[in-house]
């Protein structure tokens, strides 16, 4: 009889979880700008973000690691912007019956496109962490009831998956 061997899962350390961290509150600061300035400045806004990295992070309170990684960051924010369609209309059902996507907060619509799009396209990470990650954005980055509102509506997106 032969065992199967499973692939063991290598748990990341914590330099690598906290560079993960900051490419997804880095893309969220991207998506965040490419919506109010537009698409057509996109190489600018992508480089411009990254080039003030260390700046941004350390205004949120992460001043312990300013370190990205930089392809997820990039992966996230050319993924929002060539799906933006499909994400928007995967959010649309979660909102109130009235509401679309456009009428949320620009923050608040920035997260929830990049968590959706990582939830939507990307399998490489757990759907809890994604949502946690995420979760953990909006309280740097919003009011306390915006977390709340962003949980629900990505907790509905992925239904019993969680």
């Amino acid at each position: 009889m032969s065992q199967t061997s499973q692939p063991t899962k290598i748990k990341p350390s914590k330099s690598e979880i906290m560079t993960r961290s900051n490419a997804r509150v880095l893309a969220v600061q991207a998506a965040y700008a490419l919506d109010i300035m537009g698409s057509q400045n996109f190489a600018n806004i992508v480089s411009s973000v990254l080039q003030n990295q260390s700046i941004f992070l350390k205004s949120l309170g992460r001043a312990k690691s300013t370190e990205v990684d930089e392809k997820l960051y990039f992966h996230i924010v050319k993924g929002i912007t060539h799906n933006q369609i499909a994400i928007d209309a995967q959010l649309t059902p979660h909102l109130a019956s009235d509401w679309r996507v456009e009428r949320l907060g620009a923050v608040v619509r920035a997260i929830l496109r990049a968590a959706a799009y990582e939830l939507m396209y990307s399998k490489k990470f757990d759907v809890a962490l994604i949502i946690n990650e995420y979760l953990d954005i909006a309280k740097i980055m919003s009011h306390g009831g915006e977390v709340g509102f962003i949980n629900k509506v990505l907790d509905s997106m992925v239904g019993p998956q969680l």
